[in-house]
């Protein structure tokens, strides 16, 4: 069984990355913790929150289908490499290393 610490992060995505950056930044005092480009994709990303209540992992995506803003949602858990072999174990294909 695994033991969920709390949620570690929202991952959205958005049609406009500054504007939703700015969004959070101005009515929820949000900070910028993280910002690059997505291996896989390429799309630009900002990871904002405020440390150890809440973060979100926003990903611009230009074209995005309606109703298609979560991406995923992470969890913190205790003993993290033991969880990873627990989910392989039990058949889970694990992306981004966990």
């Amino acid at each position: 069984m695994l033991k969920i610490n709390h949620i570690d992060h929202i991952n959205l995505n958005v049609a406009d990355l500054a504007k939703t950056v700015e969004f959070y930044k101005n009515h929820f005092d949000f900070k910028i913790y993280e910002e690059g480009h997505s291996a896989m994709s390429g799309s630009a990303y900002k990871i904002i929150g405020i440390s150890n209540k809440i973060m979100l992992c926003i990903y611009e995506v230009k074209e995005l289908p309606q109703n298609q803003g979560i991406n995923h949602i992470g969890f913190h858990i205790e003993r993290f490499d033991e969880a990873l072999d627990y989910l392989r174990d039990q058949g889970f294909e694990l992306l981004y290393g966990g």
